[in-house]
């Protein structure tokens, strides 16, 4: 069963390909450890997935597989793919899940591929339009098909609304048209600012808050941010003295602690991000597009990232979450917390 995700929105496509999987091991009911074949452009036998999906096994006889940027992959490999879910027994298999993403991409990343590679998919190729694109063919025999494109000024605005609700924060159209004038069309940067809102003011669902204009000038508009980097360097040098100064100044900003630690719980999930990302099969020039950060940001995220690993910034995001819990519950005082993790450091 093929469900394909395509269009010229690559973060929705990413985010829209994550739900689908989620709700393929559901209906799959594959257990957690269960690993899922996932094929990306840069691997060297893509067509691995068609047997995979094929083969039979007692032992497991429900698969998920997930072929990334689809677009991306080799014209041949495109072909075969379309060959293999036109082919009857692809057709019968209920029990296997292919989930593709194909983003649209520019030519120069679109692979040729070499004339003579071995294929796994032996179904003869079903007669088409000369014409027709291997992801229109696709689209033919997919139980899910879903173009996400660039969305107009007019759709971008709802979104943008919709998605601050769903992470606790109510904004206006006035302040979502702000957001896209800052972001433009890019839906990835739009979604770290809302999340980035979010964390700088503690909302959630169960504590909702509202996204003013005043955030915008404040925060969006990278204000403090690089006291904030600082201070993310001083506890990358376990510099202890360097970070309090820079807590207390700051403070004297007028920025509520709160505020502080939702600063640094952003950029120690940003940096997550960024090393995560910077350690996996990835292309560098691809790792803004994955984690949703502009290059100067990628840039200023692996930096700052330098002196930790990834489970040490694990391990102090988690200690920011916990902090950030206990103040709002009431259980400690917000400066009196952020003082204590730096002196620990």
């Amino acid at each position: 069963m093929l469900y394909l995700f395509y269009g010229s929105d690559a973060f929705r496509i990413r985010e829209a390909a994550a739900a689908e999987v989620s709700e393929a091991k559901k209906r799959l009911a594959l257990p957690a450890e269960q690993p899922i074949m996932r094929v990306t452009p840069d691997d060297e036998n893509p067509d691995r997935v068609f047997s995979y999906l094929a083969a039979s096994s007692l032992f497991d006889p429900q698969k998920l597989a997930v072929i990334e940027c689809l677009s991306e992959h080799t014209e041949t490999f495109r072909r075969d793919l379309a060959a293999y879910m036109a082919s009857p027994g692809a057709a019968k298999d209920q029990g296997s899940i292919c989930i593709v993403t194909a983003p649209e991409t520019s030519p120069s990343k679109t692979r040729t591929g070499k004339a003579a590679r071995g294929r796994a998919a032996s179904a003869t190729r079903p007669k088409k339009n000369a014409t027709e694109s291997p992801i229109t063919e696709l689209a033919r025999y997919a139980a899910k098909a879903e173009q996400l494109n660039t969305l107009t000024p007019e759709a971008m605005t709802r979104w943008i609304i919709e998605r601050a609700k769903v992470r606790g924060l109510a904004i206006a159209p006035d302040v979502a048209r702000i957001v896209q004038e800052m972001h433009g069309d890019n839906t990835a940067s739009i979604a770290t600012e809302i999340e980035k809102a979010a964390l700088y003011l503690g909302a959630s669902q169960t504590d909702p808050q509202s996204l003013q204009k005043s955030y915008l000038d404040a925060f969006g508009r990278q204000r403090i941010t690089q006291d904030a980097f600082k201070l993310v360097d001083a506890i990358g040098r376990r510099d202890r003295a360097e970070a309090l100064r820079i807590l207390l100044r700051i403070g004297q900003t007028g920025t509520d602690p709160l505020q502080t630690l939702g600063l640094l719980a952003y950029a120690f999930r940003a940096m997550i991000s960024v090393k995560d990302a910077s350690s996996r099969p990835i292309r560098p020039e691809d790792i803004p597009a994955v984690t949703g950060f502009a290059d100067w940001q990628v840039r200023q995220y692996r930096m700052a990232s330098q002196t930790f690993s990834l489970d040490d910034l694990k391990k102090i995001y988690e200690r920011l979450l916990g902090m950030d819990y206990r103040i709002k519950t009431g259980e400690g005082d917000s400066k009196m917390l952020l003082e204590r993790f730096l002196l620990s450091i």
